[in-house]
């Protein structure tokens, strides 16, 4: 299993592509395979963790996602962390509406 971010694709690719300093070489590497850039055993969370689980991961381990993983180790789906910033502003207009 692996992953392939934003940073691996960048790492991953000419910074001349598209650009007068071009090469046939910059293109190539726009022909290189998912497994030759992409991240092995990612940083993962469980299915059950907590909203604060996930903040803390994030904060510890520097990824902008984290594979969410069933109890039999298949990916359920993907937390950004834009989908947790989404979460806190919904607790937060709640909170505010209960107010």
């Amino acid at each position: 299993m692996g992953v392939v971010s934003d940073t691996d694709f960048l790492e991953a690719t000419s910074p001349n592509i598209g650009r007068a300093a071009e090469t046939t070489r910059d293109l190539a590497t726009l022909n290189k395979r998912v497994h030759q850039i992409m991240t092995r055993h990612p940083e993962t969370i469980r299915r059950e963790a907590t909203l604060a689980e996930a903040i803390r991961r994030f904060d510890e381990s520097g990824v902008s996602f984290l594979p969410v993983l069933n109890d039999d180790e298949t990916v359920a789906g993907v937390l950004s962390w834009r989908d947790v910033i989404r979460a806190l502003a919904r607790a937060a207009e709640d909170g505010e509406a209960r107010a």
